[in-house]
């Protein structure tokens, strides 16, 4: 992620890390130049665009706008709520530069996910990917042999997503599910992004107060890459075998 050009107040970094993923609206929507509006006629909006399924924050109108914000010619970005079978999102085996634990699709039998699909075009696609930095932290690749029901759209049995390259994050021997996103079926455990980061602090940092812990990882980059090795080495490898990875210019993204 690129530096920031002025400082935040501490309380706002801690505020902001437990927020992931930063709200989702209840509906599909358009993203138009920084704000949720309503999505209208959406076969037509998304047509000729590429879908990308969002397993955590990218879905958020929040984060959209920050992603977005100096993107000159505007972004106008259908967002469509989506039903996943067979998927959940879970936590990816990462600290991100902003504090939180970020989230990463994960193959889960007999399970719904709700979540929803960003419809990008090229150039808002490279934006999308200078901010996952491709390689380092998720691999961009095209899923099929999905079941993706898409509002007021229908069947889409293909997309695209960001999936971790380590894999997600075992707890208690198994992936945890991000509370915040709904679901049916659900085979793991779910937590809030704040019971996460209190997870995380118990196994790298015991005994540290967890907002100490999350200024840390956000002021510290080598303490953060330090923790984020820890929780790789015991990550769950995702494993589809109908997923074929794009590859990217690393420069894209930075580590």
């Amino acid at each position: 992620m690129a530096a920031m050009t002025h400082a935040r107040p501490r309380h706002d970094v801690v505020h902001r890390a437990k927020s992931y993923p930063f709200g989702h609206p209840g509906d599909s929507y358009l993203f138009r130049h920084g704000e949720p509006v309503p999505l209208e006629d959406p076969g037509r909006a998304v047509a000729g665009r590429i879908p990308v399924i969002a397993s955590g924050s990218n879905a958020a109108p929040e984060q959209l706008a920050r992603k977005y914000q100096h993107f000159e010619r505007g972004a106008e970005i259908p967002v469509t709520r989506v039903h996943m079978g067979e998927f959940d999102s879970v936590y990816n085996a990462h600290i991100t530069a902003y504090g939180s634990v970020p989230a990463t699709l994960f193959p889960s039998p007999g399970t719904v996910l709700e979540t929803f699909i960003t419809w990008l075009d090229h150039q808002e696609l490279d934006v999308m990917h200078a901010t996952e930095h491709p390689g380092t932290n998720y691999h961009f690749a095209e899923l099929k042999g999905l079941t993706l029901d898409v509002q007021d759209i229908g069947l889409l049995d293909a997309a695209f997503a960001y999936i971790s390259v380590v894999g997600c994050l075992s707890h208690e021997g198994a992936p945890v599910s991000l509370a915040e996103l709904p679901a049916r079926g659900r085979r793991y455990q779910a937590r809030s992004q704040g019971e996460m980061l209190s997870v995380i602090r118990d196994r790298t940092a015991p005994g540290a107060a967890l907002d100490s812990f999350i200024r840390e990882n956000v002021e510290n980059e080598g303490l953060r890459r330090d923790r984020s090795a820890t929780l790789a080495g015991t990550a769950h490898p995702f494993r589809y075998a109908e997923m074929t990875v794009i590859e990217l210019d690393a420069s894209l993204g930075e580590g």
